[in-house]
């Protein structure tokens, strides 16, 4: 009989410049594959929609934020509370407020058709 490693598996993650982290050596954020996760996709369809991941990274990422919930949802408030700030900033800037809208509704309307397209499935 084969005898199996129990040994800690490493998970794809790497810290990036200013505490980012990134997946394997792509440049896919785990904020990205943590919120699909989060939305209800599958692995499988996060793969799709990441398609420089393997499948079984996606597995090793869902696995270790669900063994680390807590810690990871800090972390992804710290992201989003980053987001809000730098988004802020942007809006700041002349004409910036009206193109940003456009950009949110436009985001909103996708989000949207994702999960009509979903619903379908």
């Amino acid at each position: 009989m084969v005898k199996l490693s129990f040994g800690e598996e490493r998970v794809p993650l790497r810290e990036v410049a200013e505490g980012d982290v990134r997946v394997g050596d792509t440049k896919v954020a785990l904020e990205g594959v943590i919120s699909a996760y989060r939305q209800g996709y599958t692995p499988e369809q996060i793969q799709d929609d990441y398609d420089v991941i393997s499948l079984g990274d996606v597995y090793s990422i869902i696995g270790y934020y669900l063994r680390r919930k807590e810690e990871v949802d800090q972390y992804m408030q710290e992201c989003d509370e980053s987001w809000d700030r730098f988004a802020e900033d942007l809006e700041s800037q002349p004409g910036a407020r009206e193109f940003y809208a456009r950009v949110r509704k436009a985001r909103r309307q996708k989000e949207m058709e994702q999960q009509a397209a979903k619903g379908l499935e």
